[in-house]
């Protein structure tokens, strides 16, 4: 877990009890995204998706599956919105260093997978940045 501290020249005192609060709460906030991120980068692409998947549908987007395979056209996964099946997300997935970013070609090539399997909702989820 990652250690978060105030700095040496903050002055506690001045601060009332809810702004001690509120900062305190947002150090740990931080902390724990830090260490979350850590995580998700540590373990393999496959577990990234399935935390994605879980993230999804906790988030009351529906249920869904990972797909994830060789030759997905680069779905990592597929959301169904009601019991039908007729209302659909899919999303990616890419577990990447912080110095690795999306380019835009993947974002087209996501675009266009939308458009391949008939879809026009997706979700692009990544550990780096666009």
């Amino acid at each position: 877990m990652t250690k978060v501290s105030y700095s040496e020249d903050e002055n506690v005192d001045e601060k009332t009890p809810d702004e001690l609060i509120e900062e305190g709460f947002s150090l740990i906030r931080k902390s724990l995204a830090q260490d979350l991120l850590s995580r998700l980068k540590e373990n393999s692409p496959h577990f990234f998706e399935n935390a994605i998947l879980l993230l999804l549908e906790a988030m009351d987007y529906g249920k869904g599956k990972v797909t994830g395979k060789t030759g997905d056209d680069g779905i990592d996964g597929i959301i169904h919105q009601d019991k039908l099946g007729l209302e659909t997300i899919i999303f990616q997935a890419k577990r990447y260093a912080e110095d690795n970013t999306v380019g835009s070609s993947m974002l087209r090539d996501f675009i266009g997978a939308l458009d391949l399997k008939g879809v026009t909702k997706g979700v692009f989820i990544t550990t780096s940045k666009f």
